[in-house]
C-alpha cells in the first residue's frame, strides 16, 4: 500500500487515547469508537445521540500496540519509496554555499510571501540544512527533512513526513530525481505534507537535471495534477520558481 495511502488510513482508523465519542442511540454491544472531528455513528448516521468516554485501560494499551505498529509500518514503507541509487544520486548534489547561500531564489522567495505563523517544511534540506537554520533564525517555523546518508539526527525531523504543514517548499530538489517515477513518488509526499488550502514553492535549475525529459513543461504538467493551482512566480521559463496551492 502506497505510503500516502496508508498515512491517511491509518489516521481514519485511530482510537484517540484521550478519548472519543459513542453512539448511545445503539446498544453497548455495537457502540464502537468514534474519532472526534466530526464523525457520526456508521449505523445511525446523524440521527444518532453521542457522548463522549475516556478508554478504559485496555482500550489505551490496544491503541498505543497499533501506533507502535502502523510507526513502524510507516518507516519500512518510507525507505522502500526509493532505491539506495536514488537517494545516492539525491544526496550527492547536496551544498552549503552557492546555490544555497542567502541569494538562493527559494529561501528568498519563501522569506517574502509566507507568514512567519506558518508551520513550514524544508523537503529535501541538504545535509547541513542551511535554509531551514538560516530562516529560523529570521523567526521562521521551518521544519527540515532529508533522506538517505544526508539525514543527520540534530538537524533533520526523521518524522517529518508524518507531519502536514501550511507551506512546504523544496530547493534545487526536484532536479535531482532520477527517473520519472522518482519525481512522482517525490511530489506525492510533498503533495501529502500540505495542509489543505496549504502551498508549495519550488523551483527546477536548469543543472544538474538527473533524466533526459526533465523540464519546466513536465515540472508544470505533474504539479498541476496534484495542485488547484500552479503559478510562475520567479526564475525564468526553462529555470522556473513556481508556487502552487492545494485545494482547501
Amino acid at each position: 500500500m502506497p505510503l500516502l495511502r496508508f498515512r491517511q488510513f491509518s489516521e481514519e482508523v485511530d482510537i484517540i487515547s484521550e478519548g472519543f465519542k459513542i453512539c448511545t442511540s445503539c446498544t453497548p454491544r455495537y457502540q464502537k469508537p468514534i474519532g472526534l472531528k466530526k464523525r457520526v455513528c456508521p449505523t445511525r448516521g446523524a440521527r444518532g445521540q453521542y457522548a463522549f468516554r475516556k478508554p478504559t485501560e485496555d482500550e489505551v494499551r490496544d491503541d498505543s500496540e497499533k501506533r507502535s505498529k502502523r510507526e513502524a509500518l510507516i518507516q519500512k514503507l518510507v525507505k522502500e519509496e526509493f532505491s539506495q541509487d536514488e537517494m545516492e544520486v539525491a544526496n550527492r548534489t547536496s551544498r552549503s554555499a552557492g546555490a544555497v547561500s542567502g541569494k538562493a531564489i527559494v529561501p528568498r522567495y519563501v522569506e517574502g510571501a509566507i507568514p512567519k505563523h506558518h508551520d513550514i517544511l524544508d523537503f529535501g534540506a541538504g545535509k547541513d540544512a542551511v535554509h531551514a537554520q538560516n530562516l529560523r533564525a529570521k523567526g521562521f517555523k521551518v521544519t527540515a527533512h532529508e533522506f538517505g546518508n544526508n539525514q543527520k539526527k540534530d538537524l533533520h525531523d526523521p518524522d517529518a513526513l508524518k507531519k502536514t504543514y501550511h507551506t512546504v517548499y523544496a530547493s534545487n530538489v526536484l532536479n535531482t530525481q532520477s527517473n520519472p517515477k522518482m519525481l512522482s513518488r517525490t511530489l506525492d509526499q510533498i503533495h501529502g505534507s500540505i495542509k489543505p488550502g496549504g502551498h508549495f514553492v519550488g523551483n527546477l535549475p536548469s543543472s544538474p537535471r538527473k533524466f533526459e525529459g526533465l523540464n519546466h513543461d513536465l515540472l508544470h504538467s505533474e504539479l498541476s495534477k496534484r495542485f488547484e493551482t500552479v503559478k510562475r512566480v520567479g526564475g525564468t521559463k526553462q529555470a522556473p520558481l513556481f508556487h502552487a496551492t492545494k485545494k482547501a
